[in-house]
């Protein structure tokens, strides 16, 4: 079997026919699809399993009860057969064609991950996310990791394939006890064991922010998101101990994160007081030694000078202002 594609589901009946159906319309050889269902309690089981009565390639794992996305993704990692690993979301997409790209460069260009593009989708806006000029390269994870910390690459759980002999050998997981960011904490963690990471600019994916959704369509910033922001700074610092030479690249990538979720904050619909007093606590982690860019690292600084305790303040009084 050359490749596994786990969809975790939960109460997916408006979505999960529709992602099936794309992928079974592009030719399902040499790979497997495992639908975990993860404890649902609409209709999603019923769905699977009629679809899987003329589809072979698809398998379905039910869990006796709801237990988290990491669990079900987890789950699929041990149940998969294939050479490799891909996760796809219910309610996301593929473009025609993706999976005979997908088995072409898993024969020929040989990886331990595969990196692609994509394209977002929020409030009928469209976004494509890829580099034409580091098309068809390979890197070492040091490389690849300078480029992701300039933002010269943008990549998510769903546009990377994985050798499934990585993620066992050095025991790579989704966290369990994480509600947001767990899967960002997957693939940042696999990249450190990686050996050779290849990269294409070809746009294999279709993600769609709904307002439903986790994220929630990033309408409210509240002490989940702080703390999945927390926890991915922990992250980076611990990425640099181990290559101390991205320090200045992770310091750049972390101040932007930091002044993208300022901006976050400041324009969610629903807000709390405290979580925006931690926000203002952290600021020092961040505006260290990092490398210079134009004109971003300018307007960092520029955040680091303006006085962000009054414009928290005034926006602290606002009708959209949750106490």
């Amino acid at each position: 079997m050359l490749l596994s594609i786990i969809i975790p589901v939960y109460n997916g009946e408006n979505f999960i026919k529709n992602i099936l159906t794309i992928l079974v319309s592009q030719n399902l050889k040499d790979m497997e699809v495992l639908i975990i269902n993860d404890g649902s309690i609409d209709n999603t089981e019923h769905i699977v399993k009629e679809i899987i009565k003329n589809n072979k390639n698809i398998l379905l794992i039910s869990l006796k009860k709801n237990s988290g996305v990491s669990i079900a993704r987890n789950t699929g990692i041990d149940k998969s057969n294939g050479k490799y690993i891909y996760f796809l979301d219910m309610d996301d997409s593929i473009p025609f064609g993706t999976l005979d790209f997908y088995r072409d460069i898993l024969t020929q260009k040989q990886a331990d991950v595969y990196v692609f593009g994509f394209e977002q989708k929020k409030n009928g806006k469209s976004i494509i996310y890829s580099n034409k000029y580091l098309n068809n390269q390979y890197f070492d994870s040091i490389s690849f990791y300078k480029y992701l910390f300039c933002t010269n690459i943008y990549t998510n759980i769903c546009t990377n394939i994985f050798l499934k002999d990585l993620i066992i050998r050095n025991n790579v997981r989704f966290p369990e006890n994480k509600v947001l960011g767990e899967d960002t904490d997957f693939w940042r963690t696999a990249l450190l064991f990686a050996k050779s990471i290849y990269y294409n600019k070809r746009n294999v994916f279709i993600y769609q922010i709904r307002t439903d959704s986790t994220m929630r369509g990033y309408k409210i910033y509240d002490i989940k998101v702080f703390n999945a922001f927390y926890e991915e700074i922990l992250l980076i610092n611990n990425i640099v101990k181990i290559f101390p030479e991205l320090e200045k690249y992770a310091n750049y990538f972390l101040t932007r994160r930091f002044c993208g979720n300022i901006l976050m904050y400041i324009c969610s619909l629903q807000k709390e007081r405290y979580v925006g007093k931690k926000l203002l606590n952290i600021k020092h982690l961040f505006f260290k030694n990092m490398i210079f860019r134009f004109p971003q690292t300018i307007v960092f600084y520029s955040f680091f000078l303006f006085p962000l305790r009054i414009l928290f303040y005034i926006i602290s009084n606002s009708n959209v202002y949750e106490k």
